[in-house]
């Protein structure tokens, strides 16, 4: 735990997201329980069985170690704590940042679609591409860095983490 931790805020998913990570966790489990069957009886190559139930317990666990959980806000960074680890973000290094209100569709580049949360690669239009963390979209927040990059994130009370953090890079 940070000793500079002023606030934290949490990351609630959206009823399209808790829906979505059981219906494709109960699937992806079934597939995997059902694909081991399927070796032991020998009805599947060994090699392919394991192979593929291999892939799913990865994708599972890669699903899991980069969906947003929290975030701690400090007198000068912001955290993103994940299910493993967390990514810093000083407010020094913060361009602008706003309230994400965008109609467009975003199109995922490369990533997680709604299993535990709105992760990875996107693009939509008014922002471009950019990185995100979001577990609600009516929650979330996008801002920029001083070199460019772009991030979507959530929280809970999206409008005061929005003043907090302009507050913080003025």
């Amino acid at each position: 735990m940070e000793s500079n931790k002023i606030l934290t805020k949490k990351v609630h998913k959206s009823k399209t997201i808790v829906v979505l990570t059981i219906v494709f966790l109960t699937i992806l489990v079934v597939t995997d329980v059902w694909g081991l069957i399927q070796v032991v009886r020998g009805d599947v190559p060994y090699l392919l069985g394991i192979g593929v139930a291999l892939i799913i317990t990865l994708g599972i666990i890669f699903s899991y170690v980069y969906a947003p959980m929290r975030i701690t806000f400090s007198e000068n960074s912001l955290v993103l704590h994940r299910g493993i680890g967390k990514k810093q973000f000083n407010y020094s290094d913060i361009e602008s940042v706003e309230a994400f209100n965008n109609k467009h569709i975003a199109l995922r580049i490369c990533g997680i679609g709604g299993v535990f949360g709105f992760v990875g690669r996107y693009y939509t239009e008014g922002i471009g591409h950019y990185f995100s963390y979001v577990g609600d979209y009516s929650q979330a927040f996008y801002f920029q860095l001083k070199n460019g990059k772009k991030y979507l994130l959530s929280c809970e009370d999206r409008d005061f983490v929005v003043s907090w953090i302009k507050k913080h890079i003025e």
